[in-house]
């Protein structure tokens, strides 16, 4: 048996020959900042599809996740090449990572959630070299169960986009089989030639964490002169996003927001605009538009070099960028809970926060991070986010090394045998463990909160089940994780 843990190093597929072995046609590239196992599936369909006779390899970014995740997910990765980041880089940083070791023609992005199906590659090349001015082709996009859910969209001077159907609910699968020239791409199943990713300089890590990455990528090729293509005749399945609308979540959007229309204002305004006429009328002259561009598109070369990828530099901008945003990130928050919590109380080193019905941490917690609280405790939502304004400490303040406990029992049974979780503190990974212990179990993580006023504590619980789920009982939330207690204190207390 070959040595696998040298097979996983390589970077090809165990499929292409001796002489192909520095010469991919395609790089795949998957960026993983989840710690859920998705990218097992992902890898088996791309191992599974790709054609026989393709020289390819396929780059896994481990975007800040854990060592124990990359154990566990390496078994399905025969023909994949790790590149590990110890820091989140957000999903633009994690794609220019995965293009700094990439040395194909054609780039491959693929979410880790993504799964293709047979036939899938070959439509996309297919397409880009017959239209030589396409700067990305993406795949047709369906959800697990064939319901059709992302093929491109259309974009208006507001920044707005339309599918190709427009207002309404998507069409069958079937009805979409022509090419189409669109506005928007997305990074589900998108292949962009690397000419065409370096004139513009790949993707925009100052959208960090993830909102309007795939937008603004697909503006900038426009701006450079590409067309962009979605080709119906490949096929990839992505599964439902959660739709639980999370303040960590709008927040991202609204700041990259921000940043979007700043740097496009010019563009935008050559745009149709939606609130001329009609929704189907506004749609058909955003199509008008999109066909007009294709008929003109002509490439320009970039304007100067794609820089070395720099992970010390990203590091830093990350770190600072952290740092800046959290009190607006804090201020947001109270803002957008209104009366329901009028501010965040000032929080005091070694005082104990409870979760249940009567408990003080609730002022603490972003309203959609808990389930209606119990006597004893909270069930997390999936992510709990937790701010704490620190008293008497300022950023010239000496720092401080913390200690976070707290107490959280698991849903376990026959379908979830085991309940992972990763606690983070202002963006940096503080603990993270598979639970298999039922009762009340006690955690203990150290903490360095890097000279910042507010501590923002997040808890995100994979995979959760609903009890019913199970075949147990009626309750159809699903839960993993219930919260009982939760104290900040000096870690000299020790």
């Amino acid at each position: 048996m070959p040595d696998i843990s040298q097979t996983l190093m390589e970077d090809i597929s165990p499929r292409t020959s001796p002489q192909d072995r520095d010469a991919p046609i395609v790089s795949v590239i998957i960026s993983v900042s989840s710690e859920k196992l998705h990218l097992a599936g992902c890898l088996r369909s791309v191992e599974a599809h790709i054609p026989a006779d393709l020289a390819y390899e396929v780059i896994v970014v481990l975007n800040g996740v854990s060592g124990e995740y990359e154990q566990l997910i390496r078994p399905s990765a025969h023909n994949a090449r790790f590149v590990r980041s110890e820091i989140p880089l957000g999903f633009a940083g994690g794609l220019n990572r995965g293009r700094a070791e990439a040395t194909g023609e054609f780039l491959i992005v693929l979410r880790d959630d993504s799964e293709v199906t047979d036939g899938w590659l070959e439509p996309l090349i297919r397409c880009a070299r017959t239209h030589p001015n396409a700067g990305a082709v993406m795949s047709k996009i369906l959800f697990p169960d064939g319901e059709l859910q992302y093929a491109g969209s259309f974009l208006f001077s507001d920044g707005e986009r339309l599918p190709p159907w427009g207002e309404g609910p998507a069409p069958s699968a079937a009805d979409l089989q022509q090419v189409m020239e669109i506005d928007c791409c997305a990074s589900s199943s998108l292949l962009v030639p690397v000419s065409a990713w370096d004139a513009v300089g790949g993707f925009d890590e100052a959208l960090y964490l993830a909102s309007y990455v795939d937008t603004d990528f697909s503006i900038a090729l426009q701006q450079q002169g590409y067309q962009l293509m979605c080709e119906p005749a490949s096929v990839v399945h992505r599964r439902r996003s959660s739709s639980t609308a999370r303040y960590d979540k709008i927040f991202d959007e609204r700041k990259n927001k921000r940043h979007f229309d700043a740097k496009w204002t010019s563009a935008l305004s050559t745009y149709s605009d939606r609130r001329d006429g009609s929704a189907s009328e506004s749609l058909e002259r955003a199509k008008e538009r999109s066909r007009r561009h294709a008929e003109t598109a002509k490439p320009r070369p970039a304007a100067m070099a794609v820089p070395a990828f720099d992970a010390q530099a990203q590091a830093q901008r990350i770190a600072l960028g952290t740092i800046d945003s959290l009190t607006e990130f804090a201020a947001f928050v109270a803002k957008r809970q209104g009366s329901e919590k009028k501010s965040i109380p000032i929080y005091t080193l070694g005082t104990p926060l409870f979760f249940g019905t009567e408990g003080n941490g609730h002022p603490y917690s972003a309203s959609d991070s808990l389930y209606e609280p119990e006597t004893w405790g909270a069930w997390i939502r999936g992510r709990l986010t937790l701010f704490l304004p620190l008293a008497m400490r300022t950023r010239d303040a000496a720092p401080l090394l913390l200690k976070l406990d707290f107490r959280a029992n698991h849903f376990l049974c026959a379908e979830r045998l085991s309940s992972s979780f990763v606690v983070r503190v202002n963006g940096g990974r503080a603990y993270e463990h598979r639970e298999t212990r039922t009762g009340i179990q006690s955690y203990t993580a150290t903490i360095d909160p890097s000279l910042s006023d507010t501590l923002v504590v997040t808890i995100d619980v994979d995979d959760p089940l609903a009890p019913a789920d199970a075949g147990m009982g009626e309750d159809l939330r699903p839960i993993g994780m219930a919260l009982y207690d939760l104290t900040v204190r000096p870690a000299s207390q020790d």
